[in-house]
């Protein structure tokens, strides 16, 4: 990490971000201490210590009272719930290398209760299938839901296989960016097919994440509905 004073706006994000860097080629190592920091990136100590908190709940630093703060041994993906992100950019915050394997695009007749969540005039719609790997391992299985009318057709949507995601396609290519995402969390059994893409035994527990992305004006743009390993991929939330 260069060093040399960060900008002062979000500090403790920036330091964050800084830091985050830092710790990608660090497992187990010991970080310097709060007052070498916050001489390093130009900010105070307290903001420091708020970037160390956040860094200590997403499961990447541990902290020691007395002793210092280091760097966690590479485990888990740790996913901010507030944070809205794509998985590969996700996986890559966490030192993985990331990779999006995109294993179908598909004209559909949308579930009922995807179509009411998008509140779509028709049944009729597009489903893309993902399977995003860390290090070559698969760690998480995604189904998005496009209604029509956000795309015109199938061939329109084969866009997206230039793309690392789903949220990058409609980002850079449509000109329609994703603002905010309305999410739930839930512990479900493995469909055989999902397990199958993720290397598990039919009915093995796993994490899902589902709901629906907005863009402008609260439109709803897609529906997304992710598998995640347990034993790779976990979810945190940071209250204040």
């Amino acid at each position: 990490m260069s060093p040399g004073p960060l900008g002062r706006q979000k500090l403790h994000e920036l330091v964050v971000d800084a830091l985050t860097a830092r710790l990608r080629a660090a497992a187990g190592a010991r970080l310097p201490s709060e007052t070498q920091l916050a001489q390093e990136l130009g900010v105070s100590r307290a903001t420091v210590r708020e970037a160390l908190r956040i860094l200590e709940a997403q499961g990447m630093v541990r902290r020691r009272h007395g002793v210092g703060s280091f760097v966690s041994p590479r485990g888990f993906v740790e996913a901010g719930i507030e944070r809205l992100e794509s998985f590969s950019e996700t996986i890559a915050r966490a030192g993985y290398r990331p990779s999006a394997e995109l294993l179908s695009l598909s004209e559909t007749s949308v579930p009922e209760e995807v179509a009411a969540a998008l509140q779509a005039p028709s049944p009729l719609g597009f489903e893309a299938q993902t399977l995003y790997r860390a290090d070559g391992a698969p760690i998480l299985f995604s189904v998005v839901y496009v209604p029509l009318g956000i795309v015109r057709s199938l061939q329109e949507l084969e866009g997206r296989r230039h793309w690392t995601s789903m949220r990058e396609f409609f980002n850079q290519e449509l000109r329609r960016p994703v603002r905010y995402a309305r999410l739930a969390v839930l512990a479900v059994a493995a469909p055989e097919g999902v397990a199958g893409h993720l290397a598990l035994e039919p009915g093995a527990p796993v994490l899902v994440m589902e709901g629906v992305s907005y863009g402008d004006d609260d439109d709803p743009l897609m529906f997304t509905r992710a598998y995640f390993r347990t034993d790779k991929y976990r979810f945190t939330l940071v209250r204040r």
